[in-house]
């Protein structure tokens, strides 16, 4: 199982990797500038060859080593001057293809999240009401169990559907009902109805007790999360528009995630680091996604893909967003900054990255301990 998990991270990784490195690529293709390589992972090659020549270049595809990233090598991101280099371009072209890897990885998420709606995306009917005809298989899952309910002690987990339940219909009867495919209210009803007598989901015996409900502390329940489930598949022109709406608001709330995580550095370190995931936290959502299934792993890969984006555009040293706002810099002061000085900054910042990696990492070891 672990080393499933670690392949697929790595595959994941990968795929994530190339394609924000694609948007730099073709972007500054596109503007005939010359790139030199296209790499994934870093350290000693283990693999390369040359493409086709165009305007008399040719780029050297490679694989390196440690498959823990990957980098374009763009001629003129050092300063060098010339037609066909980076810095030899208008600045307004800089920030394009500077943003291009950004706007790739969310560009992947909406093809994703787009094909997901048109083979079958799990969805909220409440959150489709204008699809509810579209809607099929509806059921209710287990969205959280609370840490020593009843329901945690019979072995109930997250993602757990609930296809039937059985109780006594009343407490003064021996008469069971059994409901296939139950919705959230009937499950309510019996469980409340219970008078903490056991009842049975899914086939094992759970018994509910009072107060685990914070606003209604004298009704009987078992301590889980539901939410109604269903599968929306549709066709191309509206899954691709719904696709586009879901990466928005995604894009949207991770943003507004990363700021709050920015903010809370200067307020409480611990909680930022718990609200963190490394390569380790990454890998075991990515194993544990696989194992659900196919959609729901495609759908955290979509995610990270969003996550990767964004996190790049925070201005800071040696990510893309650093580098879009020095050019703003030159934009303003109507000069380039001097090479060894941005070849500094970005060496200071790639080692406060592989710092914040190996303290994150660390975390999520430990508390996998």
């Amino acid at each position: 199982m672990i080393i499933y998990t670690i392949v697929i991270f790595f595959i994941v990784l990968g795929v994530l990797v190339f394609v924000h490195e694609l948007g730099h690529f073709v972007v500054a293709r596109f503007f005939g500038i010359r790139v030199d390589e296209f790499a994934i992972g870093f350290g000693p090659k283990i693999w390369s060859r040359f493409g086709r020549e165009k305007n008399g270049l040719r780029v050297l595809y490679s694989v390196r080593a440690l498959p823990l990233g990957g980098f374009v090598k763009i001629y003129g991101e050092d300063g060098e001057a010339g037609s066909n280099s980076f810095a030899g371009k208008n600045r307004g072209i800089q920030v394009l293809v500077l943003f291009a890897g950004i706007f790739f990885n969310f560009l992947f998420a909406w093809l994703i999240l787009s094909g997901l709606f048109m083979i079958g995306e799990p969805v909220s009917p409440d959150s489709y009401p204008q699809y509810a005809s579209s809607i099929q298989n509806t059921h209710v899952i287990v969205d959280d169990v609370v840490s020593g309910s009843p329901a945690e002690k019979a072995g109930l987990k997250a993602n757990d559907t609930i296809k039937t339940i059985s109780a006594l219909a009343t407490a003064s009867t021996s008469v069971s009902i059994i409901i296939q495919n139950p919705t959230i209210e009937q499950i309510q009803g019996i469980t409340a109805a219970s008078n903490g007598k056991p009842i049975l989901i899914n086939g094992i015996s759970v018994t509910p007790v009072m107060k685990i409900i914070p606003d209604a502390s004298s009704t009987y329940a078992i301590g889980i999360d539901m939410e109604t489930a269903g599968t929306l598949r549709l066709p191309p022109w509206s899954a691709f528009w719904e696709g586009g709406k879901f990466t928005v608001y995604i894009v949207q709330a991770t943003a507004e995630g990363a700021w709050g995580l920015i903010v809370g550095l200067f307020h409480d370190n611990q909680a930022v680091l718990s609200q963190v995931s490394g390569p380790v936290g990454i890998a075991s959502l990515i194993g544990q996604a696989a194992q659900v299934g196919f959609v729901n792993l495609l759908m955290l890969v979509a995610l990270i893909s969003v996550n990767l984006g964004v996190i790049n555009f925070i201005p800071f040293l040696a990510l893309d967003g650093g580098r879009i706002l020095f050019v703003l810099i030159e934009t303003i002061i109507r000069r380039p900054m001097k090479a060894s000085a941005m070849n500094m900054v970005n060496t200071i910042g790639y080692g406060l990255l592989i710092i914040l990696m190996i303290v994150v990492t660390w975390h999520d070891i430990a508390t996998r301990l």
